[in-house]
């Protein structure tokens, strides 16, 4: 496991929400680790297609360069950035088939777009 200390209960909660639930949300300072949290369930779900997406490439870098470090592999993984997801066909998109999609950064989406999103504290 890679996870950081202070992460390791927080992806334990991850891995419990998703056995009864198919969205999970995780809401943490800047700098906390997320990118660690991703990469964890890449990693744990090796035979699983995930969908990356971000506001900017510069995350898909820092993703690569951790998994790269920790020889994880992100074969199974398509990033995407906000704006390239918004741009596609639908039959771009139905070309692809994902288990999991990860929206890192989405608050800033929601910002833009005038929406808004519940966090609960359970």
């Amino acid at each position: 496991m890679l996870l950081r200390t202070h992460n390791k209960p927080t992806y334990a909660n991850i891995a419990e929400q998703f056995k009864t639930n198919d969205r999970v949300a995780v809401v943490q300072p800047t700098g906390t680790g997320k990118s660690y949290l991703i990469l964890q369930l890449i990693a744990d779900n090796r035979g699983a297609g995930f969908a990356v997406c971000s506001p900017s490439v510069y995350i898909f870098s820092q993703l690569e360069s951790i998994a790269e470090k920790n020889d994880i592999d992100l074969g199974n993984v398509t990033f995407f950035t906000y704006s390239r997801l918004s741009q596609m066909t639908s039959p771009e998109l139905s070309g692809h088939e994902f288990d999991y999609i990860v929206l890192d950064e989405f608050h800033l989406r929601l910002a833009d777009r005038g929406c808004s999103y519940r966090h609960d504290n359970r």
